[in-house]
């Protein structure tokens, strides 16, 4: 009998002092990083193009259908990135609104910490190794950044990617396939992530589990291509190791077959270089005592997942610090522990913080940036408060970045640089002391002074700095 099936199964086992202090530890997660993401959001510092746009594709889902698009992108959130996920959190954000999306994303992101542990059993890797890296984990700055930058249906791929391991571990088929359906219907991204699970679950000659897992991940792909392209009507998707390569994902796979050297051009500039060490880094300290069974197939999806960020033409995929690389965590930390499976790990007091030296390092330099790029309060936020008030409930409206969260459950939302969108009636809300970067300081000045044209709007308000126009005519579009 394993020390598995030993293991008590009845409701009280749940108190077991090992059980129960990793509870704590999920909860304890859960609670901190709500805690800040609510912080967040209440000081005005989340964003448009995250938080206000899943809020309003959930809002429009709930109310329009799955065919209506977001106004902020031009298509329907389903076709932007394949979360179809959202069609079950449509109807939760209605009922308990935004901190309900905050709180889910954080518990997930807490579970992961409980179903690594769960791995490591599993893996057969010594109580000690699985706590620390539970602890590196849980200090993880792709984890963190993920976590409190707004909201992405991606947190909830990492319990679901690391239940189909645990059940692939564990040799049990019915949860492992409903768990890697499950993972198809969080983004774009996970077909990639399951072929490269199934490949990896064949090289350790489990051929039934890795022959369904491939068949699975190629209908969920097709699926994607065949659903997404048509509620998109062509456009490309937000992301893919292929959708900015083309019109469409057909045109941009036949442009990788026709390119080649795309899948290692990256290697020649540093950004990729930084990007791989800020993701491995962190676990290096962990993974050096597993040796030679650090290579494993295990790696398989995480660098496949890596390898398509840096082929997808797209910036911000090589950020180490959002959700684009997240989906990689549960196939990184497996791939460790499985490298630690089987060796004695006792560490006393002092080898322990050695061993989390690095991350601990990692996480500081992670804050430092996060105080340097995202947590900056913006001014007159009283001013602003008034100004919303304002606006009907219904009417279409434009504003600077931060404050598109807050007026984010209509059907017309757009940034300043949109506001030529707006029809006679629509609101225009600036501040242009002030912007996060999405829009730049020309662009706002540039709109001010078109506002202020005779007969083109009516100031509704202004105080400090903070005017909303409502306009009497539609803006002139680009010259």
């Amino acid at each position: 009998m394993t020390p598995e099936e030993a293991a008590p199964r009845e409701l009280g086992s749940l108190l077991v002092p090992e059980r129960l202090a990793e509870w704590v530890w999920v909860l304890a997660y859960t609670a901190l990083l709500s805690t800040l993401s609510v912080l967040r959001y209440q000081l005005w510092i989340a964003t448009g193009f995250d938080l206000g746009l899943y809020r309003q594709g959930l809002w429009l889902l709930w109310h329009g259908g799955l065919t209506t698009p977001a106004s902020l992108v031009g298509q329907p959130l389903l076709a932007r990135d394949g979360s179809w996920v959202l069609l079950l959190l449509a109807p939760l954000y209605h009922l308990l609104g935004t901190g309900f999306l905050l709180v889910l994303q954080a518990f997930a992101f807490g579970l992961g910490y409980l179903l690594l542990r769960r791995v490591a059993q599993a893996l057969g890797a010594a109580p000690a190794a699985a706590h620390l890296l539970g602890m590196v984990y849980l200090l993880y700055p792709v984890v963190w950044g993920t976590n409190l930058f707004d909201f992405h249906p991606q947190a909830l791929g990492i319990p679901l990617l690391l239940g189909t391991v645990l059940a692939a571990l564990r040799r049990r088929p019915l949860p492992f396939l409903l768990l890697a359906a499950a993972c198809l219907t969080v983004q774009v991204a996970m077909p990639l992530l399951l072929l490269g699970l199934g490949v990896a679950l064949l090289l350790q000659r489990r051929v039934a589990w890795g022959l369904s897992l491939l068949g699975l991940a190629a209908a969920g792909g097709l699926a994607d291509l065949v659903l997404l392209e048509r509620l998109g009507r062509g456009a490309p998707l937000f992301w893919s190791p292929y959708g900015y390569l083309g019109r469409t994902p057909g045109a941009g796979l036949a442009f990788l077959a026709a390119h080649p050297g795309l899948w290692v051009r990256w290697a020649a500039t540093r950004r990729p270089w930084e990007y791989g060490i800020w993701l491995l880094l962190p676990l290096a300290g962990a993974a050096l005592p597993g040796g030679r069974r650090l290579l494993n197939p295990w790696w398989i999806p995480a660098l496949g997942l890596l390898e398509a960020n840096l082929i997808a033409a797209l910036p911000a995929a090589t950020d180490p610090f959002n959700e684009y690389s997240v989906l990689a965590v549960p196939f990184l930390f497996t791939a460790v522990l499985a490298a630690l499976a089987g060796r004695p790990l006792a560490l006393g007091r002092k080898a322990a913080v050695r061993f989390l030296l690095l991350p601990l390092l990692m996480f500081a330099v992670f804050w430092y940036h996060q105080h340097q790029v995202s947590w900056h309060r913006p001014p007159g936020i009283r001013q602003l408060t008034a100004a919303i008030k304002l606006v009907p409930p219904t009417a279409p409206v434009a504003a600077q970045n931060f404050v598109l969260p807050h007026l984010a459950d209509r059907a017309g939302l757009y940034l300043p640089a949109q506001a030529a969108t707006l029809p006679a009636g629509g609101f225009v809300l600036l501040d242009p002391a002030h912007t996060t970067g999405t829009t730049p300081p020309a662009v706002l000045a540039g709109l001010a002074r078109s506002l202020e044209q005779p007969g083109q709007a009516a100031k509704v308000y202004a105080q400090g700095g903070v005017t909303l126009y409502r306009l009497a005519r539609p803006l002139p579009g680009p010259s």
